[in-house]
């Protein structure tokens, strides 16, 4: 058994969770703060996988949180109006875990 824990973007929260509920894969959004990553705001959650499903569930969570090119303004060259910017983006730890205990 994994313990996956993403941070990605609050701005991609809602799609990553349905994405995960629709493939039947229970996640959990616990609250969190920072600076630096995501000037905006994140998100952290917590999934718990089968061993050999992380890749599969990593791959949900970048299909809905990974980097996107958006266009609009890119702010470090002002002279290209339109080459847009990479947004989103996260990261995932896969933990391993031996047991689950039911509280």
């Amino acid at each position: 058994m994994k313990m996956l824990l993403a941070v990605i973007s609050k701005d991609d929260v809602d799609e990553t969770l349905k994405k995960l509920a629709f493939n039947q894969i229970s996640a959990i959004q616990i609250a969190s703060s920072g600076t630096g990553f995501f000037v905006p705001g994140n998100a952290t959650l917590l999934t718990l996988v089968d061993d050999g499903k992380e890749d599969e569930v990593i791959e949900m969570i970048r299909e809905t949180a990974g980097m996107v090119r958006r266009r609009g303004n890119d702010s470090y060259d002002p002279t290209s109006i339109f080459s847009g910017v990479e947004e989103g983006g996260g990261f995932v730890v896969v933990i391993e875990g031996d047991r689950l205990i039911s509280l």
